[in-house]
Order: C-alpha cells, then sequence, then structure tokens
C-alpha cells in the first residue's frame, strides 16, 4: 500500500517543533505494526503513551524508518501525536538531517484496521518554544519554553509517497521522496529507572545526584506559576578547576533548560539530557516542583562480557568503562555526550574495539564502518573526520584509523562479504597517501588539520615541525594501514593488491629509517631529521611494525624517557596495543595510574584526560575494559579458526568473566595462590582452543 508524505503547504516553514496528529475512530482494541519515518527527529506517542523515537542518524544518501508494534490503541477514539523536531539552516545541530519543511510518513496496520498519513492530519507548529544553543552549536538545542504561547496550524500537503511492504522503487532510476531503508540497529527505549538524591537544597533551589554520570530521558512534575531554570551538570566545579566530582562546596553549572508555567503540568525535554547532577532554580522549589523520573537513554547493548578479580580498584575500572561506553554508545558512536555527541572515527576505532569485549552485537560497528565510507570525499579519497554530520572537517589522519577499524572487525568477525564492499575504499584513501609523497618517499604535512592528540607544546594537537616537514608519526599510521589493508585484502581474496600493499610498505619503512632515525638515541623523531622526541612515535613504531622482536622491547623500555612528548588518553588504547605486541603486557597494568586517579576523585564515567578535563565522560578512556578481556582474562581470536586463551596474572590472585566471541561466550576462572596456578575454562564445542600458562608453556 503506498502511504503519503505530508508537510505544511505554506511556502516557507521556521525550525521548531511541530506536532502532526489524528484522531481516529476504532472498532476494537488489537495489536498494530507501525511504520514511521520524519525528516527531523520525532517522538510518537498515542493517547498520550510514548511509543517510540527516531529515526536513527544516518548518511545523507539513504534514510532509515522505524517499525515498532504496539497495543496503545483502543476502542474508540484515539489520539496519534508525532512531534517533529525540524532544523532548517546548515549550521546549528549538524549531526542531524536537515530539511526546508518537516515532512512525516506514518502507517499502522492491524489484522482489521490501517490508519495512514493524509491532508486530513493537522499540523501544528509550538511556538511556545524557543532554543537555547550552547557554543558547542553540535549539539541538540537546549529549550526556553513558555506555555502561554499559544501554537500556529498549518495546512498540509502532499510530499510524494512510499510503500513500506515494497522498500525503494525508481521510475528510469528516479527514486521518488527518501530512500527510505529499515533501521539497522535496535530501537532505544529509556530503559533503568535513575534513583536522586537531594544533596543541597534552600528555599529558591535544589540539587539532586542521580548516583552516577547518565544519558537519560527526564520528566518533571511541576505545580502552578512556575518560572524555573533547570540545570544539567557533570559535576561540582571549584574555583575555575575539578577536584572531587561530588564536592557540595563547588558550584554546578553547565547547560540548561528554561520553562515558564502557567498550570501543574510535566515537563519533558525533547532530547535526552546528560548529566551527573541537576540543579534546578524556581521560586518556593518545594511548590513548584513535586518529583523527577528519569531513564537511562542508551544504545540497548546485550552485555555478555564479564569481569571480576582480586583488585578492587580494577573491578571499578571495569565497572565505570561499561558505564562510559553506555553514555557514549547511542544511534552513533560519541566522542562525547556533554559536549559534541559527534562520531569521531579515531574515537570510534576505539569504542569498536571495547564493545566487541562486552557483546557480540556488532551492528552499531557495521553501521558506523559503512556510514564513514559513504562521507568518501570524491576529490583526494580522505573520509571526513565526523559523520554524519551536515558540515565537512577532514583530518587525513582519522582516514587511516577507518583502515584500523576495518581490519579489527574483519578479524573478530571474519565477515569477509562485509568486508570485501570496502576494498575500494581502502584503495581510494591509500592511493591519496601515495600521490602525496615526496621524493624522499614520505608524507608531508597536508592543507587539512594533521590532528594527532591534544599533547602539550603540539600547536591544535599537531606535532611541533619544521618547514612543512613529513610528521614521522602519519608516516608510521601510514604504514600501519599499508599493513592492515595487505591483511583485509588477502582474507578477502585480492592478493593482487595485497602484494602491492606489501611493497608500498617496504618503500614507507626504509624511508622512516632513512629520514626520522636518530641513531644515537635509538629513537625516531617527530619530523624528518628533527630534533623533538614523542611516546608516540616510539609505540607507533612498534605497532607498524618498523621495529620488531628486541629492537621493538628496547624502544618501548624508553616509553617513560623523560624530555619525550607525552601522550594523552586519547592514545592510550593503542600504548597498551604497542606493550602486548613487543611481549611486554605486563606494563600495562604499571600504566593505570591516571584511572586511578579519576577514582580517587569520584568520577563515575572515564574522563577525556585525568586532569582537569572539559568532558567528563570520554569513551576513548574505556581501554581497561579492552585489557581485562584481551589479557587478563587472555582471550583472543583472530582470523583463524582458533581461540587463543591466554592470561596475564601481574598481581592478581585471582580472576574470572565472560569475553563474547563471534563463536559463542568464553568463560575463564583462574587462581593463583600459594605459587599455583589453576585456570577454568568454559568454551564453545568444536573450536579450536590453545591455552598459553602465565609461564609461557
Amino acid at each position: 500500500m503506498r502511504v503519503d508524505y505530508i508537510r505544511p503547504s505554506a511556502e516557507y516553514t521556521p525550525g521548531g517543533f511541530f506536532e502532526f496528529s489524528k484522531t481516529v475512530e476504532i472498532e476494537k482494541s488489537e495489536k498494530y505494526n507501525i511504520n514511521i519515518f520524519t525528516t527531523g527527529r520525532y517522538i510518537l506517542k498515542i493517547n498520550g503513551e510514548y511509543i517510540c523515537e527516531g529515526p536513527c542518524k544516518g548518511h545523507e544518501y539513504v534514510r532509515y524508518y522505524d517499525s515498532v508494534e504496539t497495543d496503545a490503541f483502543c476502542e474508540g477514539k484515539n489520539k496519534i501525536r508525532i512531534i517533529v523536531l525540524n532544523f532548517n539552516d546548515n549550521w546549528n545541530f549538524t549531526t542531524i538531517h536537515h530539511s526546508l519543511k518537516p515532512e512525516i510518513i506514518f502507517e499502522a496496520k492491524s489484522e482489521t484496521n490501517t490508519i495512514v498519513s493524509d491532508t486530513s492530519w493537522e499540523c501544528i507548529r509550538h511556538n511556545r518554544y524557543d532554543f537555547i544553543f550552547t557554543e558547542f552549536r553540535m549539539l541538540p538545542p537546549y529549550e526556553k519554553v513558555d506555555f502561554s504561547i499559544a501554537p500556529q496550524s498549518y495546512s498540509l500537503e502532499k510530499a510524494g509517497g512510499f510503500d513500506f511492504s515494497k522498500g525503494i522503487e525508481t521510475s528510469y532510476g528516479i527514486a521518488e521522496g527518501h530512500l527510505l531503508q529499515p533501521r539497522p540497529i535496535p530501537m532505544i527505549f529509556p530503559c533503568e529507572d535513575i534513583e536522586f538524591t537531594v544533596v543541597r537544597k534552600g528555599d529558591n533551589f535544589i540539587e539532586l545526584d542521580s548516583g552516577k554520570y547518565t544519558t537519560a530521558k527526564v520528566w518533571f512534575e511541576i505545580s502552578g506559576n512556575v518560572n524555573a531554570k533547570i540545570i544539567y551538570s557533570e559535576c561540582y566545579i571549584g574555583k575555575n578547576f575539578k577536584g572531587m566530582r561530588d564536592d557540595t562546596s563547588g558550584k554546578l553549572i553547565g547547560h540548561y533548560d528554561e520553562i515558564k508555567t502557567t498550570e501543574d503540568m510535566q515537563y519533558s525535554p525533547f532530547w535526552f539530557r546528560s548529566f551527573r547532577f541537576i540543579r534546578i532554580e524556581a521560586d518556593n522549589i518545594d511548590e513548584a516542583f513535586k518529583s523527577i523520573k528519569a531513564k537511562f537513554w542508551h544504545y540497548p547493548i546485550k552485555q555478555t562480557g564479564s569481569f571480576e578479580c582480586s583488585d578492587d580498584k580494577l573491578n571499578k575500572m571495569y565497572e565505570i568503562s561499561v558505564n562510559t561506553m553506555l553514555c557514549c554508545t547511542h544511534d552513533t558512536f560519541y566522542d562525547c555526550p556533554y559536549y559534541e555527541q559527534q562520531q569521531y572515527i579515531m574515537d570510534t576505532a576505539i569504542e569498536s574495539s571495547v564493545l566487541m569485549r562486552m557483546t557480540d552485537d556488532v551492528r552499531m560497528v557495521r553501521k558506523s564502518i559503512e556510514e564513514f565510507a559513504v562521507s568518501q570525499q570524491p576529490d583526494t579519497g580522505l573520509l571526513l573526520a565526523n559523520y554524519p554530520a551536515n558540515y565537512r572537517q577532514i583530518i587525513p589522519g582519522f582516514s587511516f584509523f577507518w583502515i584500523f577499524l576495518l581490519n579489527d572487525y574483519l578479524e573478530y568477525s571474519k565477515d569477509i562479504t562485509f568486508a570485501k564492499k570496502f576494498v575500494s575504499c581502502v584503495d581510494k584513501i591509500l592511493s591519496y597517501f601515495d600521490d602525496s609523497l615526496s621524493e624522499k618517499g614520505l608524507i608531508n604535512k597536508s592543507c587539512y588539520w594533521d590532528f594527532a592528540d591534544w599533547v602539550v607544546g603540539w600547536p591544535n594537537g599537531e606535532p611541533d615541525i619544521r618547514d612543512n616537514e613529513a610528521i614521522t608519526l602519519y608516516n608510521m599510521y601510514y604504514a600501519y594501514a599499508l599493513l592492515c589493508a595487505e591483511n583485509i585484502c588477502k582474507n578477502v581474496g585480492r592478493s593482487g593488491i595485497a602484494e602491492d600493499y606489501a611493497k608500498r610498505y617496504d618503500a614507507v619503512k626504509k624511508a622512516i629509517f632513512e629520514n626520522c632515525y636518530d641513531k644515537e638515541r635509538g629513537l625516531f623523531t617527530d619530523g624528518e631529521k628533527g630534533s623533538d622526541y614523542s611516546m608516540h612515535t616510539i609505540m607507533w613504531s612498534v605497532l607498524s611494525e618498523i621495529l620488531t622482536g628486541k629492537d621493538a622491547q628496547e624502544i618501548m623500555g624508553h616509553i617513560n624517557d623523560e624530555g619525550l612528548k607525552k601522550s594523552t588518553f586519547s592514545v592510550n588504547y593503542y600504548l597498551f596495543r604497542a606493550f602486548e605486541k613487543c611481549g611486554k603486557t605486563e606494563e600495562i597494568f604499571n600504566n593505570l595510574d591516571g584511572w586511578e586517579k579519576m577514582i580517587d576523585l569520584h568520577c563515575t564515567t572515564w574522563c577525556e584526560n585525568p586532569d582537569n578535563p572539559r568532558s567528563e565522560c570520554h569513551a576513548w578512556s574505556s581501554a581497561p575494559l579492552y585489557e581485562f578481556s584481551s589479557n587478563v582474562l587472555g582471550v583472543k581470536v583472530g582470523f583463524d579458526d582458533e581461540i587463543v586463551i591466554r592470561p596475564v596474572i601481574s598481581q592478581l590472585t585471582f580472576a574470572k568473566g565472560n569475553t563474547p566471541t563471534r563463536y559463542g561466550d568464553v568463560f575463564v576462572s583462574w587462581k593463583n595462590e600459594n605459587s599455583e596456578f589453576r585456570i577454568e575454562i568454559n568454551s564453545p564445542e568444536g573450536i579450536r582452543k590453545r591455552v598459553i600458562l602465565p609461564n609461557g608453556e
């Protein structure tokens, strides 16, 4: 059945909240299957009951519709309401699609009845809402609401149609309307209840603690005429500095909603809110606010991964890592939920590796790989650094991290059919860098943003080099990307391309040695023949296999030398991979001070970095979860059909937990007491296992 898109018929509609509604008469109560798509973010309610919201973020070439089953319809009159947040500019809230007019398409089917969108529906714009934009304009807006302002009505017109039962149809290859596909990931619904405690209170304010950092849908019960400001804060802040995160001698500051009511009502912000604490300011606070409810809002991760050991601090690190990942995993991966809510390639590569230690559900990983591939620029072959987005940001090195991500996914999933689709994308990225090589065989500094890490002394996060010479780190990225591309192509049956990448790798490896290696110090300089050194070139010389064996172990022994530029938390995951690669896995557990510091400061998510960070919730800092699964429990699955279990005991007396793999869950429990090591393993049958004991046997 073909269903109509509908939209306001006015020549111009401003951005804002639009409500499409319909009252329908139903003869009997029964289940309905609903298909729905809107050009902006929507919330669907039936008879006042929250049903769902969406659509999920995606790229501009294909849009996703939602399907949901409900029994909310009842015998008699029923009110359908679809509230749509629509933007018609190109800058505010940059990670969702914008549209000149809000459009919806709706279909609800039962065994005996069908309800569809058509021009008999009603449409209003809620003029009571004004937007409060933060300086971070990629965020959804906060709200300034005056409930005394009346809405504005619009007549409707058709805007094409779609048959959900058939999918995309074209005439002469031209698709009418939007190219719609089913949502590729599960729907997100409000889940765990959040309990608040009062931490401070006065006549005209109250401060509430949710117990831990959260991303949540929030509902406020308000009584009578109220002017209020609702502040969502990550933590208490002292005088220009963050100390103990729950130290109530500090202040709660942050993003806020403002509301003005004229009667008893329930107020809920349209978008979820990120916070640990909430401060409400209003006269006669006890009379004005009767209650506050909240439910955790995140991607429904079916978590089968687990970890427990004899060190309570490591257990706490695992718990905080899980919470951080939940807060940063929604319909895309987020760098941080409070300031940006953007899906950056480098962040996503780390988050995906961690997520695949929590669950065997890889749909989010696949979705992110596909989205970044779609962002490939036709002129250069580089990917956009963050996507989906309606502006272009290019960080050349991040395209390498997408190749790292694709290789990691292939190793984890052995999904050859999926990976094979992206060989051409990989090749176009690498061709850009191959075409950019200097006479010395190195990649020189680009005209874009050559970000690497927020290192003290690196302007704008770029290695501090002279005269636009080659950045050693970027050339090491290139070398490792060539190794990953070679592995991908070998495993998907493109051996000829793999051989070409191997030759390119040998050439850039030689160029790095000839131009960026200081033989006297035994270190790689940050730029060709430069005098600055960093932890980054040490770890990436190992990861890119420019140094191997004893040479790799020797250079990693210099990782904490005085005078090196120090890496931040953004690359600790790769620092740990370098320790692991050169056989120094124990060193990972000697480098957890930053996480211990955050625990001591009562952080409940991992910060962007431990020292007075901007963001209190940054999933690139969740590396401990990966380490505890991969190294303490020791479970690894590569492309070969084999499960390898090689636990690292460090100072622990026991550890146990579950690790999801493509074959099923692997449970490991070991004890190390009185110089005796014992291990128990419960793993899928029919798969080869290899156990390597801590002594190497």
